[in-house]
C-alpha cells in the first residue's frame, strides 16, 4: 500500500504555479527552429560557422531563460552538442566546460552552508543589527552594511536569507504591516540589494566575479588576482551601498521615528553565549582560506584550488562541520553548471568570429568617439541588458566577448570595458523574479515587484555615471590596465 503524500498549502500553491507541459515542448521547438533557420541564413560579414554559432547561442539562451530543462541539464547539453554541430572540436568544447570558476563557486557554496549551520551566521547578523542606533534610517544602514560585508566574502543568497529572517521579526515587533509599511519595504528591499552590491566586493562574493576573472584570462590573457579585484571593487561596493541606502530613504521614507525591539536582540546575543567549538573551527579554516586568496599572487595557488580544498576540510573527521549525507537540498550544483555552460557559449561566440561580428556592427560604430561616451554606453548595456537577457551570467557570457573584440577597434583597454560590464551586471534587481537574491525577502510580503523595479530603475541609472567615473580613476592609476 502506497503511503499518501500530504502537501502543505505552500507546496500545493507552488505546484499550481507550474507551467503546463506543452509550454516547455513549445519553447524547445522554438529553440530548435532558431538553430535550423540559422543553417539556411547568409549574413553579410559572417561565414557559415559564425552564423551557426549565432543560432546556437540564441537557442541556448532561450532554453536558459525559460528553464525548459534544469539549468545543469541545459549546461551539459550546451557542451555535448557543440561538437556534433560542428561549432568547435569536441575536445575544445569540453576543455572550456570544466573551468575553475565553477569549482570555486562550488567551494564557496560549501563555505556558505557551514556559515549558517555552525550558527556563526546568526551570531554575525545579531551583532550587526542595531549597531548604529535605533533611528529607522540607521537601523536600515546597519542591516545593509552588515549584509553587504558578509556577502562580499560569502555567497549572497544565504546572507540575504539570514538577515531577512532576523529583520522580519524586528518589523513585526514595530507593527510594520506587510505591503503598507515604508520602513518594512526599505529594509526588505535593502537587504537583497546590499547582498547583491556587496557581493562584488571580492571574488568570493559571487559567481559573476570569478566568471569575469576567468574570461579576462581566457579571452585576452589578463590575470586579475583576488587582491587586485578586492582593491578595485570593495571601495566601489561600499560607495554604492551608501548611495543605495540614501536612495531607499528617499523613495521609502520611514513612517516610524524610533525602532523598538533592539533590546530583544541584545538578549538574544547574550543567550548565544561564547563561540562554540564548531564556530571556532569554521572561522579558523575560513581565515586561512582568506589569507591564501589574498596572497595568491605570491604562492601561485588558484582561487578555485583554495576554495575546494578549504571546503573539503569542513568534512574531515575531527572537524565534522559538514556532513554530505545530511546536507540534502542545501547543496545546489546549478550555479557551477551555469558558469560552465555559459563559458562554453562565450568560447563558441569568440572562436567562430561571431563576437567580433557583433562588436563591429554595434559598439564598433563608436570608433573615434570619446572614451567616456563609449563607457557610458557599455555600462548602460550591462545594466539594462537584463531586460533582454535576464540571467546575469548569460548576459556576461554574451557581452564580455563582444567587449574584448571591440576594445582594439575603440582603442580602449579590454579590462576597462569588461569591468564596466561586470559591475553593471550586478544590478540584477531590475528583474527581481529572475534573481534568487532579490526573491530572498519577497515571501515576507513587504514589497511588490513594482516596488523593487521602481527603486532599481533609480539606482541602476545612478550606477552608470558613478561606475564610469570610478573605473576611469582606477584606470588612470594603473589598476584597471
Amino acid at each position: 500500500m502506497k503511503k499518501q503524500v500530504v502537501l502543505t498549502p505552500e507546496e500545493e500553491a507552488c505546484l499550481q504555479k507550474k507551467p503546463p507541459a506543452w509550454r516547455n515542448w513549445l519553447i524547445l521547438a522554438i529553440a530548435v527552429l532558431v538553430y535550423v533557420v540559422s543553417t539556411q541564413l547568409s549574413i553579410p560579414g559572417l561565414d557559415r560557422k559564425g552564423t551557426l554559432a549565432l543560432g546556437y547561442v540564441i537557442a541556448v539562451i532561450i532554453l536558459f531563460l525559460f528553464e525548459v530543462f534544469p539549468i545543469a541539464v541545459i549546461s551539459i547539453l550546451a557542451v555535448v552538442v557543440a561538437g556534433p554541430l560542428g561549432l568547435v572540436p569536441e575536445a575544445e568544447a569540453f576543455a572550456n566546460f570544466a573551468v575553475g570558476p565553477g569549482f570555486f563557486v562550488f567551494g564557496v557554496l560549501m563555505i556558505a552552508i557551514a556559515f549558517t549551520s555552525t550558527g556563526f551566521g546568526k551570531r554575525t547578523s545579531l551583532y550587526v543589527s542595531g549597531l548604529l542606533g535605533s533611528k529607522p534610517k540607521n537601523v536600515l544602514l546597519s542591516y545593509m552594511l552588515g549584509t553587504g560585508l558578509v556577502s562580499s566574502i560569502l555567497a549572497d543568497i544565504p546572507t540575504a536569507f539570514i538577515f531577512g529572517a532576523l529583520a522580519v521579526e524586528l518589523l513585526k515587533k514595530n507593527g510594520c504591516m506587510p505591503g503598507c509599511s515604508n520602513f518594512g519595504k526599505s529594509v526588505m528591499i535593502g537587504i537583497p540589494i546590499a547582498a547583491t552590491v556587496g557581493g562584488l566586493g571580492t571574488p568570493a562574493g559571487g559567481a559573476l566575479n570569478v566568471m569575469t576573472i576567468s574570461m579576462l584570462a581566457n579571452l585576452c590573457d589578463i590575470q586579475v588576482s583576488f587582491l587586485q579585484w578586492t582593491i578595485i571593487c570593495f571601495p566601489f561596493a561600499t560607495i554604492m551601498l551608501f548611495i543605495c541606502w540614501f536612495i531607499l530613504c528617499k523613495v521609502f521614507p520611514p513612517e516610524i521615528d524610533n525602532v523598538e525591539g533592539l533590546d530583544d536582540i541584545a538578549e538574544q546575543k547574550k543567550e548565544l553565549g561564547p563561540m562554540s567549538i564548531q564556530e571556532k573551527k569554521y572561522l579558523f579554516i575560513f581565515a586561512i582560506m582568506l589569507v591564501l586568496w589574498l596572497t595568491s599572487s605570491i604562492h601561485g595557488l588558484s582561487l578555485w584550488i583554495i576554495a575546494v580544498v578549504g571546503a573539503a576540510f569542513l568534512f574531515m573527521p575531527g572537524i565534522d562541520i559538514l556532513n554530505w549525507r545530511q546536507m540534502g537540498d542545501q547543496v545546489s550544483c546549478e550555479v557551477p553548471y551555469l558558469i560552465w555552460g555559459t563559458n562554453v557559449v562565450a568560447y563558441i561566440l569568440s572562436a567562430n568570429g561571431t563576437a567580433a561580428w557583433i562588436a563591429d556592427n554595434t559598439l564598433g560604430a563608436l570608433a573615434g568617439s570619446s572614451t567616456i561616451l563609449i563607457l557610458v554606453i557599455a555600462v548602460f548595456l550591462g545594466v539594462y541588458g537584463h531586460y533582454i537577457i535576464p540571467g546575469a551570467t548569460a548576459l556576461l557570457a554574451v557581452l564580455i566577448p563582444i567587449m574584448v573584440m571591440t576594445a582594439p577597434v575603440l582603442d580602449i583597454s579590454p579590462m576597462l570595458l569588461v569591468m564596466c560590464i561586470s559591475l553593471a551586471a550586478h544590478v540584477t534587481t531590475l528583474l527581481p523574479f529572475a534573481d534568487p537574491v532579490s526573491m530572498a525577502t519577497y515571501n515576507h510580503d513587504y514589497w511588490t515587484i513594482p516596488d523593487m523595479v521602481k527603486y532599481s530603475l533609480i539606482y541602476g541609472t545612478v550606477w552608470i555615471p558613478i561606475s564610469v567615473a570610478y573605473l576611469l580613476i582606477f584606470h588612470a592609476i594603473g589598476l584597471v590596465a
